[in-house]
């Protein structure tokens, strides 16, 4: 299991966990947290995975469960994650968008999410889960740019 989560700021940096139990201990607070606006979960065990991207919604939305919205990689459109991202929420000022499968986005989708990640919106945090260490090249050309 590895997670990757980019700092909210144009240094390009990113920070590596082995696991949930490591990264929840690096944690001095709720609010350090939620100052990173992406993350990357990479885990080959599904209940794993899904127990992890369960603990970050909980965690980043402080149980307020109608912040968040769900996409498969392979069937989010474009329009669908631009709208997502810049859209306001009458239900929670803070919001989780999840792409599960990142690696089978599109191309056209890719490049928006790589534009997103250079310009973070404070109030909404994307999380990218899967389970192929593939995913990681869309993360990666994202930040190093």
């Amino acid at each position: 299991m590895l997670f990757l989560s980019w700092l909210p700021t144009k240094r390009k940096k990113y920070m590596k966990y082995k696991d949930l139990k490591t990264f929840k201990a690096s944690l001095p607070s709720q609010k350090l947290f939620s100052s990173y606006f992406s993350y990357f979960i990479l885990c080959e065990d599904d209940f794993e995975r899904k127990e992890i991207e369960n603990f970050f919604i909980k965690t980043l939305l402080e149980e307020n469960k109608n912040g968040v919205k769900i996409f498969l990689g392979e069937k989010l459109t474009p329009s669908a994650f631009f709208e997502e991202v810049h859209s306001t929420s009458f239900f929670s000022q803070k919001r989780v968008v999840l792409i599960k499968q990142p690696e089978k986005m599109a191309n056209s989708v890719k490049k928006g999410v790589e534009n997103y990640l250079k310009n973070p919106i404070e109030d909404i945090f994307l999380l990218l889960s899967s389970s192929g260490a593939q995913a990681a090249d869309i993360l990666h050309k994202g930040v190093e740019k």
